[in-house]
């Protein structure tokens, strides 16, 4: 070898990038981290203390007070529920910037969820006058592989927005089956929520879907928000396989559609009503033709009759809403199995309907049964009259269970045990999860614990 040549590279530069690129990296996740850790403190520690105002505001509703007091208490409980959602929101929106809101996958009902939200809705409604129609399509599979939680939360802002924008008449949420419905098959679900309301112009749709942005503004705006809740259930939506979609026409309502896509569990198991005769007694016209499309899709033929006629209609089992007109009819009879068989007649009443008259009707039906109706509740109960099966006891149910409540806030100590000592319940308390563990171990008696 007479010589060589040398090829030399100074890597400073670069070593140095890569060091100052990696100190950015463990800033930007230690951000994270912090960013992560401040969202759960603020979480806990500002929901722990209204949950206690909301939880007492509604202790307090159950005692003797003047119409001026219940005014009061009245303001109290929307202005909490108000702050409530907002802070949800926000917090929200931001774990969902942050990525840090990932889907926990479970089976579940999807026609249960839905209901579930209904009913959490059903005394806002009454209060304001108006009806809850659900419709759930006979072909919407029994259990699907979806993030119930999230979904639930979707499904609370639509119908929230639904009731509070509308005045008066209705709101109809319908699931349906869009595609699929096999076993091990990603089936796409659509659900539907209607309402009467003023509608929205065309012009602002677009804003509906943008953070913090309202279409009420300024003197004009009637209804607290913060403009979040679309923008979190369409993100929600999306994580699910689908997405969140409106159509609306002014002065007549609008109806917002929420789809997702799950990989189904059971199939549909629909109730079979089919060649059965059952009697539909609604002065509600919406709640009338709500209830015949519903016994309908369940192969029955329904008989739209007033109270008056119902003895003398041929019927295998009959559904009444007890509205206020219905229920002086009722009473006013003195005999009722003379006119029909209790047995074979379910009562709708509202969820606020008042716990005395309900003991007064409830010898004149088979049951009573809270509006909105819960589908496959309904079917089995109608299934079970036409057969003549024997009536469940109504007798007020009292819990009386030994619970360990897990829980450092002295406010919601207290109000727990208020609200277990009105289910018949013994507790016992613990403040953090060590003291749990200890009180599970020295405690043989406790059967449910109650855990923040």
């Amino acid at each position: 070898m007479t010589g060589f040549i040398a090829v030399f590279d100074d890597m400073t530069i670069l070593l140095r990038r890569e060091q100052e690129l990696r100190a950015a990296r463990d800033r930007a996740e230690a951000g994270e981290r912090a960013k992560g850790q401040f969202l759960a403190t603020m979480s806990h520690e500002v929901r722990t203390p209204l949950n206690g105002i909301v939880g007492y505001a509604q202790l307090l509703a159950a005692t003797p007070l003047t119409e001026e007091q219940r005014d009061y208490l009245a303001t109290i409980r929307v202005s909490t529920e108000s702050l409530m959602e907002l802070v949800s929101q926000v917090l929200d929106h931001a774990r969902i910037e942050a990525g840090g809101m990932p889907l926990e996958l479970h089976p579940a009902n999807p026609a249960e969820v839905m209901e579930e939200v209904l009913e959490l809705f059903a005394a806002r409604a009454a209060e304001r006058g108006l009806q809850v129609l659900p419709w759930v399509d006979p072909a919407v599979p029994q259990v699907v592989l979806t993030d119930a939680g999230r979904l639930r939360q979707v499904l609370l802002n639509l119908v929230g927005n639904a009731v509070k924008f509308t005045e008066e008449e209705f709101v109809a949420v319908e699931l349906r089956l869009v595609r699929g419905g096999k076993v091990g098959e990603a089936s796409r679900l659509s659900f539907a929520v209607r309402d009467t309301g003023p509608g929205i112009a065309p012009g602002d749709l677009a804003r509906l879907f943008k953070p913090f942005s309202q279409i009420e503004t300024g003197s004009a705006r009637q209804h607290q928000g913060t403009g979040l809740g679309l923008v979190i259930s369409r993100n929600l939506a999306q994580a699910l396989g689908g997405d969140v979609t409106v159509r609306s026409t002014p002065g007549e309502g609008s109806v917002f559609m929420c789809e997702i896509v799950a990989e189904v569990q059971v199939a549909a198991q629909p109730v079979d009503l089919t060649g059965r005769v059952v009697a539909v007694v609604a002065p509600t016209p919406e709640l009338r033709a709500g209830l015949a499309r519903t016994v309908e899709a369940w192969g029955a033929r329904t008989a739209q009759v007033d109270l008056a006629a119902l003895a003398s209609t041929p019927f295998d089992a009959a559904v009444v809403e007890l509205g206020p007109m219905v229920v002086v009819e009722v009473q006013a009879q003195a005999l009722p199995e003379r006119r029909w068989a209790p047995e074979r007649v379910c009562g709708l009443v509202p969820v606020d309907f008042d716990g005395r008259e309900r003991r007064r009707l409830r010898p004149r039906f088979r049951t009573l049964m809270n509006l909105p109706w819960r589908s496959r509740e309904l079917g089995e109960l109608l299934h079970l009259a036409m057969i003549g099966a024997p009536e469940a006891g109504s007798a007020e149910t009292r819990l009386e269970l030994c619970v360990l409540v897990v829980e450092d806030n002295r406010v919601n100590q207290m109000l727990l045990q208020r609200v277990l000592e009105k289910c018949g319940c013994s507790w016992t308390l613990a403040d953090d999860g060590a003291a749990a563990v200890a009180e599970l171990s020295r405690e043989p008696n406790i059967e449910v614990v109650l855990m923040d």
